[in-house]
Formats: structure tokens, C-alpha cells, sequence
């Protein structure tokens, strides 16, 4: 399938939580006129976790990045937008590294119904990671979520055994701990002001791994659970919110998003 502009975040290549098999499906499987990667794409922070992957784990991580390369010298234009996970990649900011690759902190897009958009993380609004003290919980945040991701996959095995659907404990909390963590700084209501001060209609993010879209908000989720698989897509008719189903190697358009009200 062929998309005019797509939007992905949390990808997390490096870490064993990413779900790069069915990233490098994706992207493999579609072409793209431009992509944002709108932060927390390589996971510098699960750095030395990377040499314990086994050599089929590191070799379809690095097909990811390889692919993304090679969609960038075919024509598709790449936005790299720093996330707290990736944030030694600031030292590249504006470097031109490599041809129709883009990296920055912030961007911005006019989608096809001209509505403004400011691009960004997220995590400069999250009192998890602004201030020392957070990014010290949020690492710590960081590895219950690691832990919760092993307990998942074992959950589900053993639910399967039983004939009964895919659950994400680990979604379930790390949306819940976020969004508790964020309680006092509301980070859908900051991230659409700061975007509204700056003069943009809405705010496209990431960070907070729970894919949400409205008139002034959109969220692209993360590809660390099989629950999410998600981004967001303008292919002419303004923002919509996909999910990539890895299953049946294609992509579905989501009129609602439906996460925690299943629990």
C-alpha cells in the first residue's frame, strides 16, 4: 500500500521490548512520500541491552534502520524528531547527514485540509523527564515496564493455551503510571496549548504509547505491544489513526480507538 504521509513513534529499535519484526514488515510491505518519526526510535537508553539480543533480534533491527535508509534514498522524505530516549541524537541536528533525512527537535506539518500541526515527543511536557528527579523514575518506570513486557509475553502465551484473546498488561499500566505521573501538568491539555501559543490548530505526538485522535491532539502510539502497532496517516483526507495488523500483513484504518475500556 502507498501512503502520502505517515507519522510513527516509540519504535525503540535497540530495546527487547520493540516489536521490530513486524516494524521491518511494515515497512516493508508499503511505500511512503514522507514519514515523521516523532521520537523514541532507537532506545539509547536500552543501549548496552542491545549486545544481549540474540543475532536474528539485532540483525531485524538493523533491517529497520537499514529500510528506513533505503527509503530515504528512493525518494521518501524522513523527519527524525528527538524523543528522551534518543536524545544524544541532538548532536545531528541539522548536520545533513544523509539525503532526505531530517533531524530535529520539533517539526511541523499542514495537512491536506490545511490544518496546522506542531510535531513533537512530547516527553519536554512530561514532569517524569523534565526536571533530574524524573528522569531518574523514569528510568526506574522504564524497567518495571521492561519487566511487565517479559510477564506479558508469558501471560498471553498461557491465555492462548485457553483459546482466549490477546491481553497487554503491560499497555494497560504503563498508560495508567504515565497518566498518573502527569496528573498535575495534564499532558493532552499542555501539549495542545503550547502548540495552540505557538500558532498551530493541534499538537501531533508521541511518548505516552497510547494512540488518541482528535480536532487538536493526535497520538501515534508506540510498537513495543502487539495491542498498538499504531500511526497516523494523511493520505489526502486529513488525520486518520492506523493500525498495522501483522497478522494478515496489512493496514487498517481505526474509526475508534478502543484500549483501556476492554479492561
Amino acid at each position: 500500500m502507498h501512503f502520502k504521509t505517515v507519522f510513527i513513534s516509540d519504535l525503540h529499535l535497540g530495546a527487547k521490548k520493540s516489536k521490530a519484526n513486524e516494524l521491518y514488515q511494515f515497512l516493508k510491505e508499503n511505500t511512503f512520500d514522507e514519514i515523521f518519526l516523532v521520537g523514541d526510535v532507537i532506545d539509547i537508553w536500552r543501549f548496552k541491552q542491545a549486545f544481549s539480543l540474540s543475532k536474528d533480534q539485532k540483525d531485524v533491527h538493523m533491517k529497520c534502520i537499514t529500510r528506513l535508509l533505503r527509503l530515504a534514498s528512493k525518494g521518501t522524505m524522513i523527519h527524525y524528531i528527538i524523543g528522551n530516549h534518543d536524545l544524544l541524537m541532538e548532536k545531528f541536528i541539522l548536520k545533513n547527514l544523509f539525503t532526505n533525512i531530517e533531524i530535529t527537535e520539533k517539526s511541523h506539518y499542514i495537512d491536506s485540509l490545511g490544518k496546522s500541526w506542531q510535531v513533537i515527543h512530547g516527553h519536554q511536557y512530561d514532569l517524569v523527564t523534565k526536571y533530574a528527579i524524573g528522569e531518574r523514575l523514569g528510568l526506574i518506570g522504564d524497567h518495571i515496564y521492561d519487566f511487565l513486557i517479559f510477564v506479558n509475553e508469558w501471560y498471553n502465551k498461557a491465555r492462548n493455551l485457553f483459546g482466549f484473546e490477546y491481553r497487554s498488561i503491560s499497555k494497560y499500566i504503563k498508560v495508567k503510571f504515565k497518566k498518573a505521573a502527569m496528573f498535575l501538568d495534564n499532558f493532552h491539555m499542555i501539549t495542545v496549548d503550547k502548540a495552540h501559543e505557538e500558532g498551530y490548530d493541534g499538537v501531533i505526538t508521541g511518548h505516552i504509547h497510547d494512540p488518541q485522535l482528535d480536532k487538536e491532539y493526535a497520538n501515534c502510539g508506540c510498537w513495543t505491544d502487539l495491542t498498538n502497532l499504531s500511526f497516523l496517516v494523511d493520505n489526502g483526507s486529513g488525520l486518520e489513526l492506523w493500525k498495522y495488523d501483522p497478522e494478515k500483513h496489512c493496514c487498517n484504518k481505526e474509526n475508534t480507538w478502543i484500549s483501556l475500556k476492554r479492561w
